[in-house]
């Protein structure tokens, strides 16, 4: 999520961070931690938290379930006033169409393609392709030459049917052949 400006400097204020964990053994009891331990929507108000650095906050959360299965949770924070029932109602829409997103993706998972087999070599290349890096640059990393480089990409490309660098990255990462978190910046 990018804050702007203006959420960057409440944020701080308020010490909650984007990532910012909410086990109970962090932070106490809390909204998130009992939306996943009860598997139900939860609404905890300021004075029922037990942890300092929430007595501010009126906190919504829901567990987000797919497959039968919790799958995540999520929260709303609202420091300094109750939560309206619109957002409520807001967060429980968003929550449902995450599931039905997880749905749709699993449909297209890499199950149903079964013909895409890379070699190594291709899955390295892919994950360079990922982080920008140039043909050169690639070469350079892999210790080959271009037209090595030049021959891999091809080869991918026939097996992704991708027309393009970009086109067979956004493909690998729909299919899980490579993960966002294989991707170094």
């Amino acid at each position: 999520m990018k804050m702007s400006k203006g959420m960057k400097k409440d944020a701080d204020k308020f010490l909650i961070q984007p990532g910012m964990s909410f086990q109970e053994g962090i932070s106490g009891t809390n909204a998130v931690n009992l939306a996943i331990s009860l598997e139900k929507s939860v609404y905890i108000l300021p004075h029922h938290h037990y942890c300092d650095f929430l007595r501010k906050w009126y906190c919504y959360s829901t567990p987000i379930n797919y497959k039968g299965k919790l799958s995540g949770c999520l929260a709303l924070f609202i420091a300094g006033h109750p939560i309206k029932t619109e957002l409520i109602a807001i967060t429980e829409l968003i929550a449902y169409q995450i599931a039905t997103e997880l749905r749709n993706i699993s449909k297209e998972s890499p199950c149903c393609q079964p013909n895409i087999k890379l070699n190594d070599r291709q899955i390295t290349l892919l994950k360079l392709l990922a982080m920008g890096l140039t043909d050169k640059a690639i070469a350079m990393e892999m210790n080959l030459n271009i037209g090595t480089i030049s021959y891999h990409k091809t080869n991918m490309y026939k097996i992704l049917e991708a027309e393009c660098s970009t086109q067979a990255v956004v493909k690998a990462l729909k299919f899980n052949i490579i993960s966002i978190d294989q991707i170094e910046l």
